[in-house]
């Protein structure tokens, strides 16, 4: 049978990703977290890619 616990977060990232599921509008179920958080997390990677080559552009 598959693991189907709920992985732990770190609680700062699980209520950041809370209170922007809140003002969205939306409802997490706890097993959804690690998935947003990573995704929340791979998005700050890449801006800040992108805010490094647009710095690199402005030399």
């Amino acid at each position: 049978m598959p693991d189907t616990s709920t992985p732990s977060v770190d609680p700062a990232a699980a209520d950041l990703v809370a209170g922007m599921a809140r003002v969205i509008g939306l409802e997490l179920p706890d097993i959804c977290l690690p998935g947003v958080i990573a995704g929340v997390e791979a998005l700050q990677m890449h801006l800040g890619v992108l805010d490094a080559a647009e710095a690199e552009d402005r030399r």
